[in-house]
């Protein structure tokens, strides 16, 4: 379950934003996991389509099976019954795996858009994290967990690679730190007006990360091969960049999970 918070949440300082020379940057971030995005969405949708084509190639051969029937006088009713019952499995399995296939080709749409896209321009934010969210598991499909974006319909003035980056390096961090070998993990999004522009709330229920952990301590910051590290600055970095000097926080839930909240003065339509 995820663990309760009331908003506003309070933030813990401000994570450092600057990106000391050798450090994984927001860019680099954002490309190395824009390929592992693109190349677990390509296998999942040939699974999908081999699926579909299964079912359609099943279909067929029932087909075939009760012509040869027909045509030798041998056809039955228990025959009829049977290929309905064939019919409408194979029909169920063609259509859940193509609808899955064109999500995945919708959202795949939205992310290459983002990665085109370097210049700011009014983008639905809840559209465009709802359509890519399901992308974003895919390299960790085999944990169950789940993202669930909330909020409200609104057109911000941000370049598409940005917010998409911003997703992804939370839902990345995520998956590969607090929930590490764990199954089943819940991440959710809330998007908020506010009184001086939009929050950003993203909030998961896996172990409680430590400021060590993050990069926030003298000790974390020296640890420079540290990747959940590295990737909070290029975050913090992000935020700063394109979301108009925005503030990345986090703060960690004593019983387990992480809250990173990003307040930004963007004006919201």
């Amino acid at each position: 379950m995820m663990t309760a918070f009331r908003f506003p949440m309070p933030a813990s300082s401000p994570l450092p934003t600057p990106l000391p020379d050798g450090e994984l940057n927001a860019d680099a971030d954002w490309i190395d996991t824009l390929g592992s995005l693109v190349a677990a969405t390509t296998h999942e949708c040939n699974n999908r389509l081999g699926a579909a084509i299964l079912g359609a190639s099943t279909l067929l051969d029932r087909l075939d099976s009760l012509r040869t029937a027909f045509g030798s006088e041998a056809l039955t009713k228990r025959d009829l019954e049977q290929m309905f019952h064939v019919s409408k499995q194979a029909g169920s399995l063609i259509r859940t795996n193509l609808d899955r296939a064109a999500a995945l080709q919708t959202g795949l749409k939205q992310l290459g858009r983002g990665s085109a896209s370097a210049s700011n321009a009014r983008l639905e934010l809840l559209g465009h994290f709802r359509a890519i969210a399901p992308l974003l598991l895919l390299p960790w499909k085999h944990g169950g967990h789940t993202v669930v974006v909330h909020g409200d319909e609104m057109l911000v003035a941000v370049a598409p690679r940005a917010a998409s980056a911003l997703l992804a390096g939370l839902v990345r961090i995520a998956c590969e730190a607090s929930l590490h070998g764990r199954q089943g993990g819940s991440m959710q999004l809330w998007i908020q007006r506010a009184e001086r522009g939009i929050a950003l709330t993203f909030a998961e229920d896996g172990r409680s990360l430590s400021a060590e952990d993050i990069g926030t301590t003298t000790a974390g910051s020296e640890r420079g091969q540290d990747a959940t590290a590295r990737r909070v600055r290029a975050l913090a970095a992000l935020a700063k960049e394109h979301f108009k000097g925005a503030l990345l926080h986090w703060q960690a839930s004593p019983d387990g999970g992480n809250v990173f909240r990003i307040d930004s003065a963007l004006d919201a339509q």
